[in-house]
């Protein structure tokens, strides 16, 4: 009898929309978890809606966003449901950023320079740990 790996409603935030393809794309090769990605936005009013309809488990998270800032969002989400599940992206090695967040509450934190199959694979993991 073949089990079938836990689906997982991944929620991708970031104002890079070559990031956000990119980890749609990395994510339907995580094979340990059946990925369905439920929404892909810079938009605050998408992510919202999204937070209200389609409950995600996970949501990755662009620190650095024009339209939004990223702590803003995250007190938002925290707002919203205290034990979210969010990781924080960032392309900028600003480690004091990636702790405040942290200390915010987000699960875990991924580089944007790293960003790969297995290592996203890993930050679900230890976001939905």
């Amino acid at each position: 009898m073949n089990r079938r790996p836990p689906t997982v409603r991944l929620l991708i935030v970031d104002d890079q929309p070559f990031v956000r393809k990119r980890i749609q794309q990395l994510a339907e090769k995580i094979y340990s978890l059946d990925i369905q990605v439920i929404g892909a936005t810079d938009d605050w009013k998408e992510v919202n809606r999204l937070l209200d309809t389609a409950r995600p488990d996970v949501i990755t998270m662009d620190i650095e966003m024009p339209k939004l800032g990223g702590k803003d969002v995250l007190q938002e989400v925290l707002n919203w449901d205290p034990d979210a599940r969010v990781i924080i992206l960032s392309a900028v090695e600003d480690t004091g950023a990636h702790v405040a967040m942290l200390n915010m509450g987000a699960r875990t934190f991924l580089s944007k320079n790293d960003l790969s199959h297995n290592s996203l694979e890993v930050a679900i993991h230890e976001a939905l740990a």
